[in-house]
């Protein structure tokens, strides 16, 4: 059997080179972008742990139960985060900021114990726009429902209690800001979201900017 000669493993060698130099370049690609989420992602824990901060500080923050404070300074920081850096649609940030006070409001005897029919009727949108915001961060769903299962527990609560209605101007649900409220959330989270582009991603220099 006649063996191959030099020219033949050149001949080889030359036809499998240009795979290996598309693979080389494929897997550096792969690793830049690796690299480069996570130096976002370590971006967005970093600005998340300031905003954790700021939710609990809040005024309407005071009487708020454990499991609300924990969920704020946990997933939720990170929802507002991700919303400052990469909003997937127009006005995530303010809408997003605008479930933080419905939830705070939403949990609170004093405050929604006497405005139960408004309590009721803003609960199905609340719960919608916590699914939407959560997924924005790829939370577990199986986590998911065990949080919104709490929440509707300590909605209960707040249905059950007996409180006097002393016309307290902090008692009425917090105002939508300017076109930003939560209704077209129900439609995000819908099995046919509507048709639109999400802006491109800011670089990762313009999320060291935000901080």
């Amino acid at each position: 059997v006649a063996q191959p000669t030099a020219k033949v493993f050149e001949q080889a060698l030359s036809k499998v080179q240009p795979a290996w130099m598309q693979l080389d370049g494929m897997l550096k690609q792969a690793g830049d972008r690796q690299e480069r989420s996570l130096a976002q992602l370590a971006v967005r824990k970093q600005l998340a742990s300031r905003l954790a901060f700021e939710l609990v500080s809040r005024k309407d923050a005071s009487d708020a139960p454990v499991a609300i404070k924990q969920f704020l300074m946990g997933q939720w920081s990170l929802v507002l985060a991700r919303a400052q850096l990469h909003p997937q649609f127009p006005r995530d940030e303010q809408r997003y900021e605008y479930v933080v006070s419905l939830l705070l409001w939403s949990v609170s005897v004093r405050r929604a114990g006497v405005r139960k029919a408004l309590l009721v009727e803003l609960m199905p949108n609340l719960m919608q726009a916590l699914r939407v915001g959560l997924a924005s961060i790829e939370y577990p769903q199986g986590n998911v429902d065990a949080f919104l299962l709490e929440l509707k527990k300590l909605h209960e609560v707040v249905l059950s209690a007996d409180v006097v209605d002393d016309d307290a101007e902090d008692t009425d649900p917090p105002d939508p800001p300017s076109e930003a409220d939560l209704s077209d959330m129900m439609m995000l989270g819908s099995s046919s979201p509507p048709a639109r582009t999400p802006p491109a991603p800011p670089s990762y220099q313009s999320d060291l900017n935000l901080l």
